[in-house]
């Protein structure tokens, strides 16, 4: 069945009211193609296709391919009409794990980078972007697994088609080409870092990417290969933005924004003529590093490092860059991935880029809704307002989610003063932001909240994972701390500790730990064991009051004193500990 989603200005899109299929084979016949694809579009249809990396040799024989087989050299479906969704279709499948098995080893690797540092000395090109086939292993169908990666791992520019002879599941987040009236837009993205769970260090990764002098150079060199693409078909050329650093749900990409006033005579095929392909996926300069690329990758790209085109009946098109692109056959489906390959690059760190680049296709699912809990009471209001605030803020920002800080900060004034008008002397109250970053405040009653003289135990069950990002934001996906405070009750313990894999203590099922030494020095175990962020953990360390440490059971047999506390409870002393 012929099908297809597209992803428009942060709108999704569904058809399969398709009007025409149209496939080409032959480079002689590309120009006729996007012709027709073009006029198909001026007569008040959309037109969603793609064109393979091979289909670069029709703009110009120069461009040296690797002639593949299982795909067209371009594809166009005209559809009849088009459904604007209000929301992602709920996957009917089971998210399933992907397996991942690259067609060429590490070592082959090693020696292609190597060859390409060889050409890039000898002043042959400044970068390479060179790449290699992963085979994939799906449990999903390819409709089912695109509607689990949209939801998972949202970017801009997604989309999804389906023939009877083969299924493209693209989730790039990169522009090749968009038009706007007479503006045409390209945004080609270098430089890729791995995020961390931890806000903080998260945060410094981004700025630190944006400072790299790799990451730069290679921003630097595609940049200025696309402007000179554009002046060869734009009267006015200008660029923006260059090292912009993009947060992605499992990595940071850096781009840079090039523009030009195109001249109104010009057709689609006169643009692509110019542009086609993507440099960001070639190198540069363009040509020669497409002769490189010949002659070190062993087999064709087919969709991946091409693009998949939406062609809007008002003469707007958006291309893409297919990257993160599944190709489904019926016995085989391929990934592609790669890098940029610049003097300083080594092979070792660009095989690890290149892996991290496929974590999308396992990233976890995101959690329904990220929140935090803190104490009202009629004394001292909310207890650390603005730092719950602040912390949610940093929270969904990391999961890439909305915010309104300053409504919910209303919201809050408002439900004060009814709490002021009631006779209520304590209250929890909680705020939750969920996947669309709707934010909602509950809130109830509560007798005195202090906790004192404790009796915990050490939890027996799962071990906290630290390397698990979402272990370090308060969210719903909190299955191993539900267990552990079932575990608490049913062993008659007001609370439990949890360890993680290395046996390092962490924090209880709804509190946070402190120890006090022999000397009398306060300890917090560190952030990196795995641990949330707690607001009252937090106040001891910008204080001084506290130093953090990786804890052991060995710490808690020494120290002085055990505490163990939230933003509710405040802290409180263990008097019995069960270990």
């Amino acid at each position: 069945m012929n099908k297809a989603y597209f992803l428009n200005e942060g709108k999704l899109f569904f058809s399969d009211q398709i009007r025409s299929v149209k496939s080409c084979n032959k480079k002689e016949k590309i120009k006729d193609f996007i012709t027709d694809a073009e006029s198909s579009a001026s007569q008040g249809h959309h037109v969603l296709g793609f064109l393979s990396y091979e289909a670069s040799l029709a703009f110009d024989e120069k461009h040296q391919i690797i002639q593949n087989n299982k795909l067209p050299m371009a594809m166009a479906m005209t559809f009849d009409s088009i459904e604007e969704l209000d929301h992602i279709p709920e996957a009917k499948e089971v998210l399933n794990k992907v397996s991942i098995k690259p067609l060429i080893n590490k070592a082959e690797y090693c020696d292609s980078i190597e060859k390409a540092l060889d050409y890039i000395k000898n002043g042959d090109t400044y970068q390479i972007n060179y790449t290699f086939r992963c085979e994939l292993e799906l449990k999903n169908s390819p409709e089912q697994f695109f509607l689990h990666l949209i939801k998972n791992h949202p970017v801009p520019y997604a989309s999804y088609i389906e023939t009877d002879d083969y299924q493209i599941i693209s989730l790039s987040p990169e522009l090749f080409l968009s038009r706007r009236a007479n503006t045409l837009t390209t945004k080609p993205m270098k430089g890729t870092s791995k995020r961390s769970g931890r806000w903080k260090q998260d945060e410094k990764r981004r700025q630190d990417l944006s400072k790299c002098p790799k990451g730069k150079a290679e921003n630097i060199m595609i940049v200025d290969l696309m402007r000179n693409d554009l002046s060869r078909i734009c009267q006015t050329v200008t660029t923006k933005d260059l090292f912009e650093v993009t947060r992605y749900p499992s990595l940071h990409q850096m781009t840079g924004t090039v523009q030009g006033k195109l001249s109104p005579d010009l057709s689609l095929f006169n643009i692509l003529d110019a542009t086609y392909p993507p440099g960001s996926i070639t190198g540069a300069p363009k040509i020669r590093a497409m002769e490189i690329i010949k002659d070190l990758e062993s087999s064709p790209r087919g969709i991946y490092t091409g693009s998949i085109f939406h062609l809007n009946p008002n003469g707007d098109f958006d291309f893409n860059v297919c990257i993160r692109t599944i190709e489904c056959h019926q016995n085989q489906t391929l990934l592609g991935i790669g890098s940029g390959i610049v003097a300083d690059s080594g092979s070792g760190p660009e095989w690890d880029e290149c892996l991290l680049k496929s974590s999308f296709l396992n990233f976890p699912p995101p959690p329904s809704e990220v929140f935090t809990t803190l104490l009202w009471s009629r004394d001292n209001s909310f207890n650390y307002l603005e730092r719950h605030l602040i912390r949610l803020e940093q929270s969904c920002q990391w999961l890439l989610r909305d915010f309104d800080k300053k409504q919910c900060q209303r919201e809050l004034n408002e439900l004060e003063q009814k709490l002021i008008n009631s006779s209520s002397q304590f209250s929890k109250v909680r705020i939750a932001i969920n996947f669309d970053g709707l934010h909602t405040i509950n809130h109830h009653d509560i007798q005195n909240p202090v906790w004192k003289d404790l009796s915990i135990g050490i939890y027996k069950g799962d071990k906290i994972n630290s390397k698990d990002p979402y272990i370090y934001h308060k969210t719903d996906r909190r299955e191993i701390y539900t267990k552990a405070y079932q575990y608490a009750q049913d062993n008659n313990y007001d609370e439990v500790i949890l360890l993680n894999k290395k046996g390092h203590v962490c924090e209880g099922s709804i509190s946070t730990l402190m120890i006090m030494d022999q000397e009398g020095q306060k300890i917090v175990p560190k952030l990196k064991s795995g641990l949330l962020p707690s607001i009252i953990r937090q106040v001891l360390l910008d204080s001084g009051e506290a130093i953090e440490k990786v804890l052991t059971l060995k710490d808690l047999h020494q120290a002085k004193n055990i505490f163990m506390g939230n933003s509710v409870r405040n802290w409180g002393q263990v008097k019995k500990i069960d270990y």
